[in-house]
C-alpha cells in the first residue's frame, strides 16, 4: 500500500490524526532519558536470549505410506539446517543425519538439540535411526549482547537497551568514544552501570555533549570477569536551541511533541514510536529524497526535498539489514498506517 501526500493539503489530513492507532496490550514505552529520573534502568524484564522454535511453515502432515517413518524436524531462529525444518518421511531402519549451521557472523552458536536428539547437546550433527517416528529440535543462543542506542532528541543524554545474556552474569558495564571531525576518537574505560544485574536490560547515559557522535557498547560480567561485548552502535547528542535531526541509521524514539527536522522539513513522531532514517538520495531529475523508516516495522516515509511532499509505504518488507523475515522484532507494530499519517499531518516546511 502507498499514499502521496501533498503538503499544501495537510489541514485535510488532521482528520486523519485523530485515527492514531492504540495499541493496548502493547508493552509500556522504555524509559526515555529526557523523562525519567536519575537512577538507571535496572531490573527491566529480560529478554530471552534463545530463539524460539520455529514450527515448520508450510508443510502439511500426511501420514507416511507402509514402510515408512515420519521425521518432525524444527529448527529455531538463528541458524540454517539440512534436510530444512518440516516433516520428512524415509524408509524405515534408514540412518538419517541431521546438520545444523549456526549464524556465527551474527554471534548465534548451537544451545541444545532435543527430542530424539537429545543426546546431540551442541554438536553440529545428530543421527538418528528411523525404526520408528521421530522428532528432533534444536535452538540456538546469541552469547553477545545486541544492543540499541536510542536518542529522544535529548542535547545530553542517549538510552540503550540491549537483549542476550550470559547465564553467569552478574551486573553490566559499558563504555564510550567520542567523535570529532568525523572520526570517532579512543575508547574510554568500561564503567560499571549502577545498580546493575542479571535481569538489567537498559541504562540511560547522561552528561553527554550537545550535539556530538557516540559509539557505545556493552558487555556482562561475571564476578571480574568481563564478557564479549556487543558491537558499537553510533547515535548523537542535539543542538540545545536546535531542532533535533534524524541522520543516517540513527534509532530515536518520538513523544508526540518534539519536532524532528529532515532536511527543510518539521514533523512530529508519535509517543513511543521508534524510527530511523535511510540514506538520502538524489534521482535523474534532480529529485532528492529520504527515506524514513519503522524500526522493526513494515512500512515508513519518503521525504521529497524539492516537490514539497511525502510518500507512505505499507509493504511486507523485513526490518533493513536483517537477513529474513523472522528477524523482525515480535512486538514491531503491525498496523502502522495511522502512525504513519499522523506523522504527514504533523509535517510542516521550515522557511
Amino acid at each position: 500500500m502507498r499514499s502521496r501526500v501533498v503538503l499544501l493539503a495537510l489541514p485535510v489530513l488532521a482528520v486523519l490524526a485523530a485515527a492514531l492507532l492504540v495499541h493496548s496490550d502493547a508493552p509500556p514505552p522504555s524509559p526515555r532519558c529526557r523523562h525519567e529520573d536519575p537512577t538507571p534502568t535496572a531490573g527491566k524484564a529480560a529478554t530471552p536470549a534463545t530463539g524460539e522454535l520455529t514450527a515448520p511453515t508450510d508443510v502439511t502432515a500426511v501420514a507416511p505410506s507402509t514402510g515408512l517413518q515420519t521425521l518432525t524436524f524444527k529448527v529455531g531462529a538463528g541458524g540454517g539446517a539440512h534436510p530444512p525444518a518440516g516433516l520428512h518421511s524415509y524408509a524405515a531402519g534408514e540412518t538419517v543425519t541431521l546438520s545444523v549451521a549456526p549464524h556465527i557472523d551474527r554471534g548465534y552458536r548451537i544451545l541444545a538439540w532435543g527430542g530424539d536428539c537429545a543426546h546431540a547437546g551442541t554438536a553440529p550433527t545428530c543421527t538418528l535411526t528411523m525404526d520408528a517416528d521421530r522428532t528432533a529440535t534444536v535452538t540456538f543462543e546469541s552469547p553477545l549482547p545486541q544492543l540499541t542506542v536510542v536518542s529522544d532528541g535529548s542535547p545530553d543524554s542517549l538510552l540503550l537497551e540491549w537483549s542476550n545474556a550470559p547465564d553467569s552474569a552478574t551486573r553490566w558495564q559499558y563504555r564510550q568514544r567520542r567523535w570529532a571531525n568525523s572520526e570517532p576518537g579512543a575508547w574510554g574505560e568500561w564503567t560499571d552501570i549502577p545498580g546493575s544485574n542479571a535481569d538489567t536490560r537498559g541504562y540511560c547515559v547522561r552528561g553527554l555533549r550537545p550535539d556530538t557522535g557516540y559509539d557505545h557498547e556493552v558487555r556482562a560480567v561475571a564476578g571480574s570477569l568481563g564478557g564479549a561485548a556487543s558491537s558499537p552502535v553510533t547515535n548523537g547528542t542535539h543542538g540545545r536551541d536546535d531542532l533535533p535531526t534524524m541522520t543516517s541509521y540513527a534509532v530515536v524514539e518520538g513523544d508526540g511533541r518534539t519536532e524532528w527536522q529532515i532536511g527543510s522539513f518539521a514533523f512530529t513522531i508519535p509517543d513511543g514510536l521508534r524510527m530511523f532514517a535511510g540514506v538520502p538520495w538524489v534521482a535523474a531529475g534532480g529529485y532528492s529524497g529520504t527515506p524514513v523508516y519503522v524500526v522493526g516495522g513494515r512500512g515508513g516515509l519518503t521525504f521529497y526535498h524539492d516537490v514539497e511532499t511525502v510518500d507512505r509505504y505499507i509493504a511486507p518488507w523485513p526490518h533493513p539489514g536483517t537477513l529474513d523475515e523472522d528477524d523482525a522484532p515480535a512486538d514491531a507494530p503491525e498496523d502502522i498506517g495511522p502512525l504513519l499519517d499522523q506523522i504527514i499531518a504533523s509535517v510542516r516546511r521550515l522557511p
